[in-house]
């Protein structure tokens, strides 16, 4: 099976530096559903030479799916023929030929200037002598220039000084935007910075199939944006269960106190929590064999709706203190004491559970209950 590969890069044109340097970032990603290593070469126009061209590291293992970032380096010699020259990179699979499952990105150009290095003409000796006997009457006349008392020397100008601008960005002030989809998000933020762009608001998506990748970019591949643009980018991540802190299982509460309250420990990534507690109800089912239900349940209980029963409360931090009252059963009695049917109360047991939610408000997996008891009676 021939591996589908694709190749792009952000820009269609560089600027070589003072030294005739540039370096050029290309994305290849793995389009097929099973893992290759893929090689990255360079391919020249008529006229440039192979050996101006150093991919780092050109082999490498890119997972089914996922994008990684090949840098090559651009150094035209002194001898190289001055104009505009194109190179192309090309992407295929290591285990098998060129032709077979290759891919070319789009053309990039860059100029070479002409040259103005060469052997400089030999000059007489007598020449020299003229020369340092002139640097010695300038320096005699600069020092009773600027000597103390004299004119100021500062310049009548103050932007004479400023610092010379990157001549590459004030070419161009935008960048097309990279692909950054399937890419871990630190290696994320380094390309937007490498290409003069900016992180902008970071969002986590529970999706833990994708954990740790870029699932989303607000701005789309290939778009121009001016340089320093920020983009948001989503981040996939697998939410943990939420470790519960107290009250512990087993824990009780002497009679009349305040309902506690919950804590636990925080949960990377997660935007809030919801908060589900649960308290146990009973009901007298006859009077006659002493019959009570005891159970925790939803919703409203038939004929007493101010009983309570459950809770959800979302909260963005690590604690919640629900108001919740506990009914007693000041009109159940268990000493001999007539009771009557359908009786509704609480036996102070409260069980609870915490659920952690991404910045789409998407659960998590569930903390699992604990359970403590209320003394009411």
């Amino acid at each position: 099976m021939t591996t589908e590969w694709a190749v792009s890069t952000s820009t269609d044109r560089i600027a070589l530096d003072a030294t005739r340097s540039a370096d050029v970032l290309f994305t290849v990603t793995n389009k097929a559903s099973v893992d290759d290593r893929a090689v990255l070469d360079v391919i020249p126009s008529a006229g440039a030479d192979k050996r101006w061209f150093d991919v780092e590291d050109p082999q490498r293992l890119i997972t089914a799916g996922a994008s990684v970032p090949y840098r090559v380096k651009v150094t035209a010699p002194s001898s190289a023929p001055a104009g505009t020259h194109f190179l192309q990179a090309r992407v295929y699979s290591a285990n098998s030929a060129p032709e077979e499952s290759s891919r070319l990105s789009n053309r990039i150009g860059f100029d070479i200037p002409s040259s103005t290095s060469g052997p400089a003409p030999s000059k007489p000796w007598w020449l020299i002598i003229v020369a340092a006997l002139v640097a010695v009457v300038l320096a005699v006349v600069g020092w009773l220039v600027l000597s103390p008392g004299s004119k100021s020397s500062e310049p009548d100008d103050p932007s004479a000084s400023a610092t010379t601008p990157d001549p590459t960005k004030t070419a161009n002030p935008n960048v097309k935007m990279i692909n950054l989809v399937g890419l871990q998000e630190k290696l994320a933020a380094g390309l937007l910075k490498w290409v003069d762009l900016k992180v902008g608001t970071v969002r986590y998506s529970h999706y833990p199939p994708q954990a740790g990748k870029v699932t989303e970019q607000s701005v789309p591949a290939g778009k121009e944006v001016p340089r320093g643009t920020p983009v948001n980018i989503v981040v996939a991540v697998a939410l943990a269960k939420p470790e519960l802190t107290s009250p512990r299982t087993g824990t009780a509460f002497a009679e009349g106190s305040p309902f506690p309250i919950l804590t636990w420990q925080p949960v990377a990534y997660a935007a809030g929590y919801l908060v589900q507690v649960e308290t146990e109800v009973c009901v007298v089912i006859s009077t006659i064999t002493s019959e009570i239900e005891c159970k925790y349940r939803t919703g409203t209980v038939a004929g007493e709706p101010s009983v309570h029963t459950t809770s959800v409360m979302t909260v963005k931090t690590t604690m919640a203190s629900p108001k919740i009252v506990l009914r007693p059963p000041s009109h159940v009695m268990y000493n001999g004491a007539a009771y009557r049917n359908g009786a509704v109360f609480h036996n102070g047991k409260v069980r609870w559970q915490v659920v952690a939610i991404d910045n789409f408000d998407v659960d998590g997996p569930p903390s699992g209950y604990i359970t403590f008891r209320i003394a009411v009676f």
